[in-house]
C-alpha cells in the first residue's frame, strides 16, 4: 500500500476515532478522555499534513521543503505525545518540552507553506515577485514568533505591529502566486506566439451519420444532422515553461532549457510526414522547405 494511501486511511480512522471518543465522553465517565481526544485529534492533523508533504515529493522544486516539514512535524507529533500522557516525572520540563514542539510545529508548517509555493511553474516577474515576497515575509514572521516562544523579549508594541504586516503581506503573496501562475500559464497557451487560433474551423466527417461538418477545435459542436456532441481537442506542442516549440529544430528550449522530447521536435515530426533521412539534420535550425509545406 502506497504511503499516501495510508496517511489518508490513517487520516479518516483519526476522524472516526475523534467522533467516537467524543460521544463516548459525552455518554460515559471515561477514564482519561482528554488525553483520548487530543490523541487522535492530533494523529487527525498530523496525518492531513503529511499527506500534503508527502503529495510534494513528487516534485524536485519542492522536494527538500516538503522533507522538512515532514520531519519536523513528525518529531512535533511525538513531542505533544509525550506531553499529552507523561506522567508527573515530566512536569519539570514541561515548558521546555512545550517550546520545542511548538517551534517544529511552526518550522514545519512555514516549509508545507514554503514546497506549496514551489509546485507553480512561474517564469514572469509578478508571479515570481508574489512567491518571493510569500516566502520571505512567512520567513519573517516567524522569526518573530519563535523568539516570542523562548521568552524574548520585545518590544510588544512595534513588534506586534510588524508582525501583522507581514502575516498580511506573506497571505497576499500565498493568494496572489497560484493566480499569477494560472495567468500565467493561460497567456502562453492562447497568447499571441500561437502559430494557430485556439477556435481554428476543422472539417471532419460526423462518425455516427458520416455526414459533412465543420467545428471549431476547443469548443462543443454538435452534428447538424444527427445531434452528436463533438469536442475536438487542439493544443499546440509547448515546453513546461509555456514556449511554443513550432517550427524549432533545436534540443533544448530556449527560453528555460529543458531538454525537448522526441515526439515534441519539429524535424521529428517532419520526418515522419516525408520520411526525410536521419542525417539531413540542420545544425543552423532552419526549417527545411519540404518539411515547413507539409506542416502547413
Amino acid at each position: 500500500m502506497s504511503t499516501r494511501r495510508v496517511l489518508l486511511w490513517c487520516f479518516l480512522a483519526s476522524l472516526s476515532l475523534t467522533a467516537v471518543t467524543g460521544m463516548a465522553a459525552l455518554l460515559f465517565d471515561l477514564q482519561a478522555e482528554e488525553q483520548l481526544l487530543a490523541t487522535v485529534s492530533l494523529i487527525a492533523v498530523y496525518s492531513l499534513a503529511a499527506l500534503g508533504g508527502t503529495s510534494m515529493l513528487a516534485r524536485r522544486t519542492s522536494r527538500i521543503p516538503a522533507w522538512a516539514s515532514l520531519v519536523t512535524l513528525g518529531l512535533s507529533l511525538v513531542g505533544w505525545l509525550v506531553m499529552i500522557w507523561g506522567d508527573r516525572a515530566l512536569r519539570s520540563v514541561n515548558d521546555e518540552i512545550v517550546r520545542t514542539c511548538g517551534t517544529l510545529t511552526l518550522i514545519g508548517i512555514w516549509s508545507i507553506h514554503l514546497a506549496g509555493l514551489r509546485l507553480f511553474t512561474i517564469r514572469r516577474v509578478p508571479g515570481r515577485a508574489a512567491r518571493i515576497g510569500a516566502s520571505v515575509f512567512g520567513a519573517l514572521a516567524l522569526g518573530i514568533i519563535l523568539p516570542m516562544i523562548w521568552g524574548v523579549d520585545w518590544d510588544e508594541d512595534v513588534v506586534f505591529r510588524l508582525l501583522g504586516v507581514f502575516l498580511i503581506l506573506a497571505t497576499l503573496g500565498t493568494f496572489a502566486t497560484p493566480l499569477l501562475a494560472r495567468l500565467e500559464s493561460l497567456s502562453r497557451r492562447h497568447g499571441a506566439d500561437a502559430s494557430v487560433d485556439h477556435f481554428v474551423e476543422v472539417r471532419l466527417t460526423c462518425p455516427r451519420c458520416a455526414s459533412d461538418m465543420t467545428v471549431r477545435a476547443n469548443k462543443d459542436e454538435r452534428c447538424l444532422t444527427c445531434g452528436l456532441r463533438v469536442n475536438l481537442g487542439v493544443e499546440e506542442p509547448r515546453c513546461t515553461c509555456g514556449y511554443l516549440l513550432y517550427g524549432l529544430t533545436a534540443d533544448l528550449c530556449p527560453e528555460c532549457g529543458r531538454p525537448i522530447p522526441d515526439d515534441m521536435r519539429w524535424l521529428a515530426t517532419a520526418r515522419r510526414q516525408t520520411h526525410e533521412p536521419e542525417g539531413d539534420d540542420r545544425s543552423d535550425g532552419a526549417i527545411p522547405r519540404d518539411a515547413r509545406a507539409t506542416a502547413d
